[in-house]
């Protein structure tokens, strides 16, 4: 072997090493391979083996290689706690170890400790040493009280133990209040935590203080602080002759909004004219927020902080004041308004043939609801009935063409909730997708997807990325497929056809609601980064989210990033991590409070009977869904159990009774009675009938 040969495997040998030891779990050779950006997989695999005979490395059952075992590492770090397991986080170190459970846990999220790292069969493991700072994080949770003593019972889950209050530390809550608390202490051989109630928020079983106690769950602020307040009250509300003249003036073109009937905060609006040649001018019009709000104001600081806005069904939550909101931005009708926009010239069989984007000022002729719009497309008459039509036939002919080049069509049921007079839920009403909301959705995605044309090279910018499916998830859907005798090709090149294939394959299946479901389970989580990689679900190279800066601080980035007016040290790839984050919590709460309402409607069903169909199967148990209240209750397994041996089967997707061979699986229709409602926790439990 020749000297260049040697010093290039020293170096493969080198890098591969540094490859392992960074990884928190084992890997196998293809991973090993990619991570190296070496092509010659079989080079890197007779290395591997080689390294594993002279004891270098080693392999488990699984085929997977790593380091072997090291000796402890005393490290500090933060307790990070998850749905099911609890991780420690070394200092400056992105790396989620599992950290053990002592016999008795003394920690909670956040807290900042001291572990031993160690490496157990190649992955790495932390054991709990001991505390070194206490979280200062609050929870909620609900007062418990007995004659003498005063305890808090969190209603987060992860937390097992209850907070034992002094009576100094109670603010006089009384018994079933909810509450904000906090940790203060827990002293060695102490059997509870000690807390410090520091927010009473009310009765339980409330829904104004259900609302407060998920806002606060998700980090959601409601009122605005007092700095914002002062500087909006600065706002100017009038637009200068100066300002008019450095915009392209549009308030001569028949403008209109379409939105939900109870919206106020109209942040787009659309135009269409006719051109020569049988061409169209489109303008998709954005409200020109970052105007009124200027970069590290206070306004802009809290719109950062809050990272967009919270729709609960009775409630909304806005990321700017309802002064610029819902008025000043807010594109209402026969008023002045400053907009981004962009201007497509679009052939009538739907091709772009250019576009323009720059500062605008244009006037609403007409404020349409979605319903007004689709009565529009039905046939109803209408001063801008030809300009709605039109837009329909383009926005259908987008449609189609998207959805040829790979754009995942998903079509999960939506509901809405009524309230009575007295602000209480009423009734459940499925939310129907007209073509009007396709109408809106399709020029908005447009408009999205072609600002990223002028982002500038050597300039910031931000993108709305969607990652690929993960394949272990989709085999559920695979699994689920087979039984029908549906061919679904999970190792198709063209996956996002494939899975538009089904749903259109499926359409009038009775289980084509647990279908869609099941797709959207599997999908990843779409997120803010500099790095772009693409939108799977949208089937778009580049996709940003320009349309929305009224709701969406992503949206105001966008916007100026587009005029280049964001500072060169400005850590955008921070900002995008932060309100990615926001938004999930966001979309929880959301989901959360709805859960609670349509438990809330139930309330008074227990130990009624009920029909329902099986949305999924755990190890744990069965979930169902009501087919009445629209509403989800587990079946646990130990229910199951006491009418015979069941037993879950991870690889058939199925709960099954070793005895008789009966079993329950996905889209079954099941008999249950409503066994107990939990209304704190967002839990119904449900037995088999």
């Amino acid at each position: 072997m020749n000297y260049d040969r040697l010093k290039n495997l020293k170096n493969i040998k080198q890098r591969l090493f540094r490859v392992l030891e960074k990884s928190n779990k084992p890997l196998n050779y293809k991973q090993i391979t990619k991570k190296l950006k070496f092509k010659d997989k079989h080079f890197i695999l007779d290395l591997l083996e080689n390294l594993v005979r002279i004891k270098k490395i080693e392999v488990n059952e699984k085929f997977k290689f790593f380091i072997k075992n090291k000796n402890e590492k005393t490290l500090s770090g933060y307790v990070i706690c998850q749905k099911k397991s609890i991780f420690f986080q070394p200092n400056d170190s992105k790396d989620l170890i599992l950290l053990e459970k002592p016999k008795q846990q003394f920690f909670f999220d956040k807290d900042y400790i001291n572990a031993n790292v160690y490496a157990k069969n190649g992955e790495k493991r932390a054991k709990f040493n001991n505390i070194i700072e206490r979280t200062n994080r609050e929870f909620v949770g609900v007062v418990e009280r007995s004659a003498k003593h005063c305890f808090v019972v969190p209603l987060d889950k992860g937390i097992k133990k209850d907070f034992y209050i002094d009576e100094k530390n109670s603010l006089k809550a009384k018994d079933r209040d909810k509450v904000i608390f906090k940790l203060i202490d827990w002293p060695s051989g102490a059997k509870s935590p000690f807390g410090k109630i520091i927010s009473i928020l009310g009765e339980e079983n409330n829904f104004d203080v259900e609302k407060k106690a998920i806002l606060h769950k998700y980090d959601i602020v409601s009122d605005f602080n007092t700095n914002s307040l002062k500087e909006l009250k600065k706002i100017n509300d009038k637009i200068s002759t100066t300002e008019i003249k450095k915009r392209k003036d549009l308030r001569k073109v028949d403008t209109f909004t379409i939105d939900p009937d109870d919206a106020k905060d109209f942040d787009d609006a659309i135009s269409i004219k006719k051109l020569e040649n049988e061409s169209y001018e489109v303008g998709v019009h954005i409200a020109d927020v970052t105007h009124y709000i200027k970069e590290n104001s206070c306004l802009d600081t809290e719109a950062y902080q809050r990272g967009c806005s919270v729709y609960l069904e009775d409630k909304v939550i806005p990321m700017i004041p309802e002064k610029l909101s819902n008025k000043i931005c807010s594109l209402r009708p026969n008023e002045d308004k400053l907009c981004y926009s962009v201007l497509f010239n679009i052939s009538k069989d739907g091709k772009v043939n250019n576009s323009w984007i720059g500062k605008t000022i244009i006037n609403s002729k007409y404020r349409l609801t979605y319903q007004e719009a689709e009565n529009i497309i039905s046939g109803e008459a209408h001063k801008i009935d030809n300009e709605i039509n039109i837009l329909n036939s383009l926005a259908q002919i987008f449609r189609k063409k998207r959805i040829q080049e790979g754009s995942v069509i998903i079509k999960p049921e939506e509901i809405k909730i009524k309230f009575n007079k007295i602000g209480e839920p009423k009734k459940v009403i499925r939310k129907k997708i007209l073509f009007s909301n396709q109408l809106v959705e399709e020029f908005m995605l447009l408009a999205n997807k072609e600002v990223c044309k002028y982002f500038k090279k050597n300039n910031q910018a931000i993108y709305r990325v969607h990652d690929s499916p993960d394949i272990e998830k989709l085999k559920s859907l695979y699994l689920f497929l087979k039984k029908k005798n549906i061919h679904f090709d999970l190792s198709s090149k063209k996956l996002s056809n494939e899975i538009n294939s089904i749903i259109q394959t499926c359409e009038e299946d009775p289980d084509f609601e647990m279908i869609n479901q099941m797709v959207l389970r599997s999908m990843s989580k779409a997120k803010y980064t500099t790095e772009n990689i693409g939108h799977f679900g949208l089937g778009f190279k580049r996709y940003s989210h320009f349309t929305s800066p009224i709701r969406r601080y992503s949206d105001m980035v966008t916007h100026r990033c587009l005029e280049n007016i964001i500072k060169k040290d400005y850590d955008l790839e921070k900002s995008c991590i932060h309100i990615s984050k926001k938004e999930k919590n966001a979309i929880q709460a959301e989901r959360d409070y709805k859960n609670y309402l349509l438990l809330w409607m139930a309330k008074d069903k227990v130990n009624t009977v009920c029909k329902g169909k099986i949305s999924s199967v755990k190890d744990w148990g069965l979930y169902v869904k009501l087919n009445e209240f629209l509403c989800e209750g587990l079946v646990s397994i130990s229910s199951l159990k006491r009418s015979g041996r069941y037993y879950y089967d991870a690889q058939k997707e199925k709960i099954i009774n070793k005895k008789t061979g009966n079993y329950y699986e996905i889209s079954q229709e099941v008999d249950v009675k409503i066994e107990k409602i939990n209304l704190n926790y967002g839990e119904m439990d449900l037995i088999i009938v």
